[in-house]
Protein backbone atom coordinates (compact mmCIF):
# COMPACT_ATOMS: atom_id res chain seq x y z
CA UNK A 1 0.00 0.00 0.00
CA UNK A 2 3.12 2.17 0.65
CA UNK A 3 3.88 1.98 -3.04
CA UNK A 4 0.40 2.58 -4.16
CA UNK A 5 0.30 6.06 -2.35
CA UNK A 6 4.05 7.15 -3.93
CA UNK A 7 2.33 6.55 -7.07
CA UNK A 8 -0.61 8.18 -6.32
CA UNK A 9 1.15 11.18 -4.98
CA UNK A 10 3.70 11.20 -8.27
CA UNK A 11 0.61 10.83 -11.01
CA UNK A 12 -0.76 14.15 -8.77
CA UNK A 13 2.25 15.68 -9.29
CA UNK A 14 2.16 14.80 -12.90
CA UNK A 15 -1.29 15.58 -13.14
CA UNK A 16 -0.54 19.16 -11.74
CA UNK A 17 2.40 20.06 -13.88
CA UNK A 18 0.58 18.78 -17.16
CA UNK A 19 -2.00 21.55 -16.19
CA UNK A 20 0.31 24.31 -15.70
CA UNK A 21 2.11 23.40 -18.96
CA UNK A 22 -1.36 22.91 -20.74
CA UNK A 23 -2.43 26.52 -19.10
CA UNK A 24 0.59 27.93 -19.84
CA UNK A 25 0.98 26.97 -23.46
CA UNK A 26 -2.04 28.42 -23.83
CA UNK A 27 -1.40 31.99 -23.11
CA UNK A 28 2.33 31.66 -24.95
CA UNK A 29 0.05 31.09 -27.80
CA UNK A 30 -2.24 34.10 -26.98
CA UNK A 31 0.82 36.27 -26.49
CA UNK A 32 2.33 35.04 -29.61
CA UNK A 33 -1.16 35.56 -31.89
CA UNK A 34 -1.53 39.17 -30.48
CA UNK A 35 1.87 40.23 -30.95
CA UNK A 36 2.34 41.05 -27.36
CA UNK A 37 5.62 39.87 -27.69
CA UNK A 38 6.21 43.34 -29.98
CA UNK A 39 5.52 45.62 -27.08
CA UNK A 40 6.99 43.18 -23.92
CA UNK A 41 10.30 41.76 -25.39
CA UNK A 42 11.66 42.17 -21.90
CA UNK A 43 9.94 39.25 -20.52
CA UNK A 44 10.07 37.03 -23.80
CA UNK A 45 12.60 34.73 -22.04
CA UNK A 46 10.07 34.00 -19.47
CA UNK A 47 8.04 32.82 -21.82
CA UNK A 48 10.80 30.80 -24.20
CA UNK A 49 12.90 29.44 -21.50
CA UNK A 50 12.19 30.62 -17.91
CA UNK A 51 8.79 29.07 -17.17
CA UNK A 52 10.23 25.89 -18.67
CA UNK A 53 12.89 25.47 -16.61
CA UNK A 54 11.23 26.35 -14.13
CA UNK A 55 8.65 23.43 -13.99
CA UNK A 56 11.40 20.77 -15.25
CA UNK A 57 13.01 21.63 -11.73
CA UNK A 58 9.60 21.46 -9.37
CA UNK A 59 9.16 17.99 -10.82
CA UNK A 60 12.57 17.28 -10.08
CA UNK A 61 12.35 18.06 -6.65
CA UNK A 62 8.99 16.76 -6.32
CA UNK A 63 10.43 13.62 -7.46
CA UNK A 64 13.96 13.99 -5.21
CA UNK A 65 11.53 14.40 -2.35
CA UNK A 66 9.20 11.56 -2.96
CA UNK A 67 11.65 8.99 -3.77
CA UNK A 68 13.82 10.53 -0.24
CA UNK A 69 15.24 7.56 1.50
CA UNK A 70 13.10 7.02 4.29
CA UNK A 71 12.32 4.43 7.39
CA UNK A 72 9.65 3.07 4.66
CA UNK A 73 11.92 2.39 1.56
CA UNK A 74 11.97 -1.24 2.50
CA UNK A 75 8.50 -1.83 1.70
CA UNK A 76 9.18 0.20 -1.89
CA UNK A 77 11.59 -2.24 -2.01
CA UNK A 78 10.04 -5.83 -0.74
CA UNK A 79 6.20 -5.38 -1.91
CA UNK A 80 4.33 -8.27 -2.94
CA UNK A 81 3.98 -7.93 -6.58
CA UNK A 82 0.05 -9.22 -8.33
CA UNK A 83 0.27 -12.49 -10.19
CA UNK A 84 0.19 -13.24 -13.52
CA UNK A 85 -0.46 -15.95 -16.04
CA UNK A 86 3.04 -17.47 -16.77
CA UNK A 87 3.11 -17.18 -20.78
CA UNK A 88 5.23 -19.85 -21.97
CA UNK A 89 7.39 -17.63 -24.35
CA UNK A 90 9.40 -21.17 -26.12
CA UNK A 91 6.99 -21.26 -28.74
CA UNK A 92 7.51 -17.41 -29.72
CA UNK A 93 11.34 -17.79 -29.64
CA UNK A 94 12.08 -21.02 -31.54
CA UNK A 95 14.59 -21.55 -34.04
CA UNK A 96 12.79 -20.80 -37.57
CA UNK A 97 16.05 -21.36 -39.57
CA UNK A 98 15.88 -23.14 -42.60
CA UNK A 99 11.88 -23.33 -42.56
CA UNK A 100 10.20 -21.92 -45.06
CA UNK A 101 8.38 -18.56 -44.63
CA UNK A 102 4.61 -19.08 -44.82
CA UNK A 103 3.64 -15.60 -45.73
CA UNK A 104 4.39 -16.09 -48.71
CA UNK A 105 2.47 -19.17 -49.68
CA UNK A 106 -0.90 -17.16 -49.95
CA UNK A 107 0.32 -14.17 -52.19
CA UNK A 108 -1.86 -14.33 -55.37
CA UNK A 109 0.21 -11.54 -57.22
CA UNK A 110 2.74 -14.14 -58.46
CA UNK A 111 2.92 -14.53 -62.17
CA UNK A 112 5.24 -16.38 -64.41
CA UNK A 113 5.87 -15.63 -67.98
CA UNK A 114 5.10 -18.84 -69.74
CA UNK A 115 6.17 -20.24 -73.35
CA UNK A 116 3.83 -19.51 -75.15
CA UNK A 117 4.66 -17.18 -78.43
CA UNK A 118 1.71 -15.24 -78.28
CA UNK A 119 3.39 -12.96 -75.03
CA UNK A 120 0.51 -14.01 -72.69
CA UNK A 121 1.60 -13.87 -68.41
CA UNK A 122 -0.30 -17.01 -67.29
CA UNK A 123 -1.07 -16.73 -63.63
CA UNK A 124 0.76 -19.30 -61.77
CA UNK A 125 -1.62 -18.90 -58.47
Amino acid sequence: MAKLRLYKKFSFCLGVSLAAAFIFACYQFYYVWMKLYLENWRVMWILEVGFWQILFTVIFFSIMILWRPSRHASKYAYSQQIATEDVDDTEMFEDTLGKPDTAEADDDDQFEIGDNDDGVINDVA
